[in-house]
């Protein structure tokens, strides 16, 4: 038995255990963005089970570990830390599968290694209701984790992706769009808004039908004119901080603050290839074919958007 005093110790350790072709796993409460970062490079027949709660699982290092061959399972209430590699060993302390845990500058933490070959990783797994990660579960995740990092402010190191990049990743964040709305009277915005953030300003605004936003959701808002048609590449991102509910009217769904893309990060970059794409797919799908009844843009509108990037 080893003691791991700190976490570039536990670190280490970890990058011993799991080099080489045996079966691993790694139990534990959190995954953040950069969880893969801290893995051995090319680490072969890892699967991960984690707790998908919002503030401390990063929905975007659970695509990075799929991306990267990693099979990733969810667990509700799990506050595991425990590293296990067949015929090897395991380490069990305090650091999740996070920079903030085995970092550099990590938190205070401590671990054990055990150098036991016979350890019966079955009997930990059989005790856990674990599941495979689905679309629609990690979608969740997405708004929960935005709108817990909007309210919380905390940062990380992040690289928002080109469209195509994203549109790649495993279970891609989904976005929803909308046709910018003509002018309206925005005094009841200032009044929400001032009693609900204390703020005299805000950033953004679209109406929106009933129950079908919510807040932590991002809408890409496209300008058309009175044919339903995108007459120039144009649009932006619209962050829901909050909505406004009217009884018997459309809701307002409106974006207090301004991005930050290192706290709540968009799906992916607008860019002039993204925005050319987008009008010409728009301008030849009926919008029946453009998204759900909630707005969430459908995967074949998707693909012809792709349709339309350059070579």
């Amino acid at each position: 038995m080893t003691y791991l005093y700190n976490s570039r110790e536990i670190s280490q350790q970890l990058t011993q255990l799991f080099t080489g072709d045996g079966e691993k796993w790694a139990i534990v409460g959190f995954v953040g963005y950069d969880a893969v970062d801290l893995l051995p490079k090319d680490v072969k027949n890892l699967s991960v089970v984690c707790w998908p709660k919002a503030g401390g699982t990063n929905p975007d290092g659970i695509r990075r570990l799929i991306q990267n061959g990693i099979t990733v399972y969810f667990c509700d209430r799990l506050h595991h830390k425990t590293y296990w590699c067949k015929g090897v060993g395991l380490i069990v302390g305090s650091a999740n599968l996070s920079k903030n845990a085995l970092g550099e500058a990590g938190l205070h933490e401590f671990g054990v290694y055990c150098e036991d070959e016979n350890f019966d990783i079955k009997q930990v797994l059989d005790a856990l209701r674990y599941r495979e990660v689905t679309t629609a579960e990690l979608a969740k995740l997405d708004v929960e984790y935005a709108r817990q990092a909007r309210q919380q402010e905390f940062e990380q190191v992040y690289k928002v992706p080109s469209f195509i990049e994203a549109m790649q990743m495993p279970h891609p964040r989904q976005w929803k769009l909308i046709s910018c709305i003509g002018e309206i009277d925005t005094g009841i915005i200032d009044v929400e808004v001032k009693t609900h953030f204390g703020e005299t300003k805000w950033k953004n605004y679209n109406e929106i039908n009933q129950a079908t936003i919510q807040v932590g959701d991002f809408i890409y808002q496209v300008k058309t004119d009175e044919n339903d048609e995108v007459v120039r590449a144009n649009g932006r991102w619209l962050f829901v901080d909050h909505i406004i509910k009217q009884k018997g009217k459309y809701h307002i769904a409106v974006q207090v603050y301004k991005l930050n893309e290192h706290i709540t990060p968009p799906p992916f970059v607008i860019d002039s290839d993204f925005k050319k794409a987008l009008k010409q797919a728009m301008n030849n799908e009926e919008w029946d074919n453009i998204y759900d009844d909630n707005y969430t843009v459908k995967s074949e509108f998707i693909q012809a958007i792709k349709d339309y990037y350059p070579d």
